[in-house]
């Protein structure tokens, strides 16, 4: 028959464009699976900042490593991936800082900005997850970059999360590490969070940090009120002040003014305080210092005075100082009030004249002083009384006026000195006897003495002696003991709300303490069981590379399209099995490979046949059997040339692999 060469060559035009879309599907395919294959491979072994390209089977890996030793190793783990014939490293290493910063932020609104640097994929993904658990629900932006110069790993962290856990607790702010240093500035949403935020960031930073800055402010208030009060013996402090440095401040000059005064603090931090909050502040407890009782406060933008000073001109000197050291933006106001001239003391009335005048003698108290006036029987009667209100009243000065007169009804004395008695009792007041008919008037600043003293009096006096008594009281001394008792409480309550706050922050401590340790110990773990797979990949690859060197030395033959073993395979055989022995924890798959000659149908199971005599022969000559495992490849698999004699005698071949795991 003969030949058309035209046939030949329209067949020719239409498989040469099949087989280059063949060749080029093919080559395709091989290199997405070693793509694959090899970032798998970098990212379970933490170098997922390796990316790989591949030109056929010869790889390029390029990226920004962490560490300078990360390089070398991600090129190891890429060379051992089957498949992969040479690989070139153009890695370079992240960028070193001199500082290291990294920070978060959040405003109003579910929003967390994460910025700065981390020193690794790892780590970044660890601060994200922090992150999305401290806030549910919110969107998390990432802005960190990669670069070294890092703190210590778990310093790093445990900052991070202790200040993404405070940054909660705030309505807006941030926090900040740089190096070790933290800082926080922000928003508490209530006096409670404020406090709670602050004693955390004071009193139980993590291990290896130093707090640099902190800078949170209270709850916005509205309105903005303080106040102070000038009392008898104490000043009370009370509403808002923009921080705890000018609570402080304002209490220090509080008891620098006031030194003989109880000064009783009961202010809360809040912002919104005025301009000019601090100097209007000290500005009314300096005018304060100037009066004898009164109150100021600063409402917003106004500030109030309000008082009583010893006279016109010390009242005229206060609202002068008070209105040109008003602060600038608030409007001052005062009303301050002054005695016309200092009173004089009241002059003992003087009893009645005449032989037909009643009997009557007069015991009057001024301060420190009580004059005896009016009659008295006799001389002696006279020394006897003046002897006994001193008995009574030893810290007073008795001022003797009574004159000598007979008459005296019976039961005079006892009668007279029952006055002196309500009058030991009180702070100034008058005892008035007209015959047996007794009045007692005065005050005094305790409301329980005042409903005794008319008992008292009515008690000690004579039989036929009349008593009326009248008392005012100011109720002074219930008011500073109702006063006591509020700041004894409040005292009380804030020892225990800092007890409170002490436990918690123990307890908060111990728990972080333990979080810290089981952190530890998982990366201890972690790194273990790293060592001890890196140690027994290392020990598996020099168990195949012995495997291997002997199999290339020595040769396993078998007989044409046969399973059988060529007894000239015996020497190689018997090393190869020692060598295994040598590696008794390793498992070893025994490859059997094939040149193109023939089918697949054939060459693969052959291929597995062959694989097998050689597992055959090992196990007959000690391995374990349970360790080997045979596989046939056929000829899907070549090293060589298929096209030579010389190629297929190479593609025909056993291998041997050592699996670490």
């Amino acid at each position: 028959m003969r030949c058309n060469p035209w046939r030949w060559f329209w067949g020719l035009l239409l498989i040469a464009p099949l087989s280059w879309i063949t060749f080029h599907l093919e080559q395709f395919n091989i290199e997405n699976d070693l793509r694959v294959r090899t970032a798998d491979a970098l990212e379970r072994s933490g170098l997922g900042w390796g990316v790989t390209g591949f030109d056929g089977r010869d790889g390029t890996l390029t990226g920004k490593a962490a560490d300078e030793a990360e390089p070398k190793k991600a090129l190891d783990i890429v060379r051992r991936i089957w498949g992969v014939r040479v690989v070139e490293g153009r890695t370079d290493l992240i960028e070193k800082l001199a500082t290291y910063v990294w920070s978060a932020s959040r405003e109003d609104g579910k929003r967390i900005k994460l910025a700065g640097s981390v020193p690794g994929e790892q780590t970044r993904r660890a601060v994200l997850n922090a992150a999305k658990a401290t806030f549910p629900g919110y969107k998390i932006e990432d802005g960190m970059q990669l670069a070294r110069g890092a703190p210590q790993r778990d310093v790093f962290l445990s900052g991070i999360g202790f200040g993404l856990k405070q940054l909660a607790a705030l309505k807006q702010g941030g926090v900040q590490l740089s190096g070790t240093d933290f800082s926080i500035a922000g928003q508490a949403p209530d006096a409670a969070s404020f406090k709670s935020v602050r004693s955390q960031v004071t009193n139980n930073l993590p291990k290896g940090l130093k707090l640099a800055s902190e800078r949170i402010t209270g709850p916005v208030i509205d309105p903005y009120v303080w106040g102070a009060k000038l009392g008898t013996n104490q000043v009370v402090m009370s509403g808002y002040v923009p921080s705890i440095e000018v609570r402080e401040q304002l209490f220090a000059t509080a008891k620098k003014l006031f030194p003989k005064y109880a000064v009783v603090d009961r202010l809360e931090v809040g912002g919104g305080a005025p301009n000019g909050f601090e100097q209007a502040a000290r500005l009314s407890l300096e005018q304060l210092y100037q009066l004898q009782d009164g109150s100021a406060e600063i409402k917003n933008t106004a500030l109030t005075l309000k008082g009583r000073a010893e006279d016109r001109a010390a009242a005229d000197a206060v609202r002068n100082a008070f209105a040109a050291g008003t602060p600038s933006g608030l409007k001052s106001t005062s009303d301050i009030t002054a005695p016309e001239a200092a009173p004089s003391a009241a002059p003992v009335p003087a009893p009645a004249a005449g032989p037909d005048a009643p009997y009557e003698t007069i015991a009057a108290l001024d301060g420190s002083t009580i004059e005896l006036a009016g009659f008295a029987p006799s001389d002696e009667a006279r020394i006897a009384l003046v002897a006994a209100v001193r008995g009574r009243m030893p810290d007073k000065t008795v001022k003797d006026s009574l004159q000598v007169r007979a008459g005296a009804p019976n039961g005079w004395e006892p009668c007279l000195l029952a006055g002196v008695t309500g009058l030991s009792r009180i702070n100034s007041g008058m005892a008035r006897m007209t015959g047996l008919d007794l009045s007692v008037t005065g005050k005094t600043d305790d409301d329980t003495i005042a409903a005794a003293v008319p008992q008292e009096v009515r008690g000690a006096a004579s039989q036929g002696c009349q008593t009326t008594t009248n008392i005012e009281s100011s109720g002074q001394v219930q008011l500073d003991a109702k006063l006591k008792a509020e700041n004894d409480a409040r005292l009380a309550a804030e020892a225990e709300a800092k007890r409170k706050a002490d436990e918690a922050a123990r307890l908060a401590a111990e728990a972080d303490a333990k979080r810290k340790a089981e952190e530890e110990a998982r990366l201890a773990a972690e790194a273990k069981l790293k060592a001890e797979q890196d140690a027994r990949r290392a020990e598996a690859d020099k168990c195949q590379k012995l495997l291997a060197d002997a199999a290339a030395a020595g040769v396993i033959l078998f007989k044409r399209a046969n399973a059988d073993l060529d007894a000239k395979s015996k020497p190689t055989l018997d090393r190869l099995a020692a060598i295994a022995n040598q590696c008794p924890s390793f498992k070893i798959t025994i490859e059997g490979h094939t040149d193109s000659e023939g089918i697949p149908e054939r060459n693969n199971p052959l291929s597995e046949r062959r694989a097998q005599s050689v597992v055959a022969y090992l196990s007959q000559a000690g391995v374990d059997a349970t360790r080997l495992t045979a596989v046939g490849y056929g000829a899907d698999q070549p090293i060589a040339d298929n096209e030579t004699p010389e190629g297929r005698a190479k593609n025909r071949r056993i291998e041997f692999k050592v699996l670490s795991e």
